[in-house]
């Protein structure tokens, strides 16, 4: 059986979100965008905005977005990486 949905934004389809709990032995880094080289801990050209502690709940906007997922920090949209969460 195959279903279809029409007339659904984008908008809509992201804007729902999820609650995840921080997963992370040490303090997890929040920035203001997403980038791979803020990953491996190379030169990341976004700017650090703060830290999650282990056991932090968070609301998720956005999942893997090349390794970060977009979450509420601050009533502002900031990215954490996503292997870092659990649901």
């Amino acid at each position: 059986m195959v279903c279809t949905v029409q007339n659904v934004s984008i908008q809509e389809v992201s804007a729902k979100t999820k609650t995840a709990t921080v997963s992370f032995s040490k303090r997890l880094s929040i920035y203001t965008g997403a980038d791979k080289s803020c990953l491996n801990n190379t030169s990341c050209k976004y700017k650090k905005v703060g830290t999650l502690k282990n056991k932090t709940k968070v609301t998720v906007y956005k999942e893997n977005v090349n390794g970060w997922a977009q979450i509420k920090y601050k009533d502002k949209k900031r990215y954490i990486n996503n292997s870092s969460l659990r649901y």
